[in-house]
């Protein structure tokens, strides 16, 4: 999978450009701020239609009104990739055909950042390393992908309710919770076997009947294993019917 052409307007410093790209391969050269790492941000911008460095994407708009940024690529499962901001919305096409979802319009142009801040890996928190799998993951397995971002909705309403004091609110998150975590979880991507009756339903079921939630945390009820001990969703191997 190669890059053939790029088309940017509007993207942080960068002029509009339009360029086809050297089949050898480009090495930039240039002054400090003059927008080399820009340039390379725009055209990783497509993997996951985010910058590599956290940036929103109202940050990334050069001028009024928004950006965009297109890719024509060879050897990919697509020809043509582009990513349109602008009025706070964003609007992607593959092959000039508009798609509704992200889970949708990823995979089908992959590139590698390395950068300054991946020493993290290794010496910073878990958090980043647990980032960067959901990234390589999400990019192997769209079914993955579609599972986190349901959890991560469905946990961010769920605490939302409970900052509020909304404790009925808050449960009313469980059972798609539940059905996303089972599927996040369960390693839907990986290959790893799923625990014996851990369902989405099963799991939805269960969290549906924990005890009430008080204060801005969980009363968590773990399932256990024979053994008695306690295990997470994803590790337990002999959980029994749910409860």
């Amino acid at each position: 999978m190669r890059i053939r052409r790029l088309v940017a307007r509007g993207y942080r410093n960068l002029a509009d450009l339009d360029r086809e790209a050297p089949s050898p391969g480009l090495v930039l050269l240039g002054a400090n701020a003059q927008g080399k790492t820009n340039l390379l941000e725009a055209i990783y911008y497509p993997v996951l239609f985010r910058s590599f460095r956290g940036a929103a994407d109202g940050q990334l708009v050069g001028a009024p009104p928004g950006f965009s940024v297109e890719l024509h690529i060879g050897g990919g499962p697509a020809a043509s990739v582009t990513a349109t901001y602008s009025g706070r919305k964003k609007r992607i096409t593959i092959n000039g055909e508009a798609v509704d979802r992200l889970a949708d319009s990823v995979g089908h142009w992959l590139a590698v950042a390395f950068l300054p801040a991946d020493v993290g890996l290794a010496s910073g928190p878990a958090i980043q390393r647990r980032r960067y799998l959901d990234r390589v993951l999400s990019l192997s397995d769209r079914r993955y992908l579609r599972a986190l971002i349901g959890y991560r909705a469905a946990l961010a309403q769920r605490n939302s309710a409970l900052r509020q004091g909304r404790v009925d609110l808050a449960q009313a998150f469980n059972g798609a919770l539940a059905t996303a975590g089972a599927a996040w979880s369960g390693g839907v991507s990986t290959g790893w076997p799923a625990p014996p009756n851990s369902s989405p339903r099963s799991w939805s079921a269960w969290v549906s009947r924990e005890r009430p939630v008080s204060g801005t945390g969980a009363a968590w009820s773990w399932p256990t294993r024979r053994d008695g001990r306690r295990c997470w969703p994803s590790r337990c191997r002999t959980i029994g019917p749910v409860p």
